[in-house]
């Protein structure tokens, strides 16, 4: 009996080990994140999930403007990604590489005073490609940790939108060239829950349960 509780200690002891490297695994290199609410950016220097929204409730004819951000990257110089949507559901209004006049939010590039030659934009309906750079390269002016690359708006076109908006295509580069394989990726989604019993649709059953709802009787 005592070998067998021996094997098993050490068979624990060795998961112990391996789950803590798997989640350590998680912040090890840069990530790409969708954040649908940029009225909170104090984004965490390494990757997680703080101030990153992944879902926000719309209504049509309303414009929402989402970030697309960096987290735990190194010596960034120039970076590109790969936007989609669903072009039935959104339609895309435009972008800007930060905006500091209403949220104060710069772009991660100008984190430590350099400056950026300003976006490359490949637009069309579905997907929208934005590359950006620095200019020089300045191993004291490339940025460390988080922050943004790109605020893109949308105008959503339909009653209950329920639309991805998934990252594709993302490279980071660092001042001396080496390209960075982004594996750590968290997509984002535009919802407006109008479709209560799920069958696809909005029709007299749901506005009912949404009325029933608004009276307090369910």
């Amino acid at each position: 009996m005592k070998p067998f509780k021996y094997l098993l200690f050490i068979f624990f002891f060795f998961y112990l080990i391996i789950a803590s490297s798997s989640q350590a695994g998680n912040n090890d290199g840069p990530g790409c994140s969708v954040d649908m609410n940029i009225e909170t950016t104090h984004y965490d220097s390494v990757i997680s999930s703080k101030d990153i929204e992944t879902e926000i409730s719309t209504q049509k004819g309303q414009k929402r403007w989402i970030a697309v951000v960096a987290q735990n990257v190194s010596n960034l110089d120039a970076y590109q990604f790969d936007l989609l949507y669903d072009k039935k559901q959104l339609e895309y209004i435009g972008c800007v590489e930060e905006d500091q006049m209403i949220f104060d939010i710069q772009n991660i590039l100008k984190k430590n005073g350099g400056e950026t030659i300003g976006f490359t934009t490949s637009v069309e309906p579905g997907k929208i490609n934005i590359g950006n750079t620095m200019i020089g390269k300045n191993e004291q002016e490339a940025p460390e940790g988080s922050g943004i690359l790109a605020i893109i708006g949308f105008k959503v076109l339909t009653s209950c939108p329920k639309s991805e908006l998934i990252l594709s295509n993302i490279i980071f580069i660092d001042v001396n060239d080496n390209e960075a394989a982004i594996q750590n990726i968290s997509h984002g989604s535009i919802e407006n829950k109008c479709d209560i019993n799920s069958d696809g649709k909005l029709n007299l059953p749901d506005v009912i349960t949404i009325l029933r709802q608004l009276a307090g009787f369910e």
